[in-house]
């Protein structure tokens, strides 16, 4: 099951950049968000569940949820990417934090941190592809 997920995944990120150049895939990610602080503070992951949408034409990556205290929709541009991997960057109005990261889209992984003056908080999402809700 996870070779046919990850096949699915591979066409749907990879299908539209060579398909359409307006294309944008939606996401549906689950995973963590982890407050980072100095010892002897210790935080323990909160479990998240957002969307992302990653348009390769506007070469932006998008948070497609505003509630929760480390949920964001602002766009980040995306600085690069390959067939394997997506890297971006960018601040959130929302959360008032820089915003720093990558997706393998092979696996679907996203790893994120989110950077301010007074905190860090580590993101590690699992995101698969949302069938036909692509959005242009």
């Amino acid at each position: 099951m996870l070779r046919t997920w990850s096949i699915a995944l591979a066409a749907m990120v990879a299908g539209p950049m060579a398909q359409a150049a307006d294309a944008t895939l939606s996401l549906a990610c689950k995973g963590t968000a982890t407050i980072r602080a100095a010892p002897p503070l210790e935080y323990k992951p909160q479990p998240i569940s957002t969307g992302l949408l990653i348009n390769f034409t506007s070469r932006t990556v998008r948070g497609t949820e505003r509630q929760g205290p480390y949920l964001f929709d602002d766009q980040l541009q995306i600085t690069e990417w390959n067939e394997v991997t997506v890297i971006f960057r960018g601040f959130s109005q929302f959360l008032r934090m820089s915003i720093s990261g990558s997706m393998d889209r092979m696996t679907g992984d996203v790893g994120m941190v989110a950077t301010s003056k007074a905190e860090v908080v580590d993101y590690s999402l699992k995101c698969m592809p949302i069938q036909g809700r692509d959005e242009g």
